[in-house]
């Protein structure tokens, strides 16, 4: 299962798969793709398949096995997309749009 939410500063993508040796056991991940560094010294990888140039990506395994897996493998099927959608949403405003909301709210 891939999920992806694309904005003009970049997308968030939620991938999860079984791994071909036990299909009970999720791997998976979700990743930030930003046009423009998200640290420090980071270069970019060419050709990005969600964003089409250059990309700057971060992302975390260990957030999606902890707290994705765990809700993708309780939900049913129902509530799976509008999880995910919202999981997805928050990361892009998070990371993307936190500054301007900082903005937005001050006195």
């Amino acid at each position: 299962m891939v999920l992806v939410v694309e904005g003009p500063r970049g997308g968030v993508h939620i991938h999860i798969h079984n791994h071909a040796d036990d299909p009970n056991d999720l791997y998976g991940g979700i990743e930030l793709h930003s046009p423009v560094p998200l640290y420090e010294g980071q270069e970019p990888i060419p050709n990005c398949w969600l964003l089409g140039g250059n990309c700057h990506c971060d992302g975390s395994s260990l957030y999606c096995h902890e707290r994705l897996i765990p809700r993708f493998q309780r939900a049913s099927e129902s509530e799976l997309e509008k999880l995910f959608e919202q999981e997805l949403h928050d990361w892009y405003v998070d990371r993307f749009q936190k500054d301007d909301h900082e903005t937005s709210n001050s006195p």
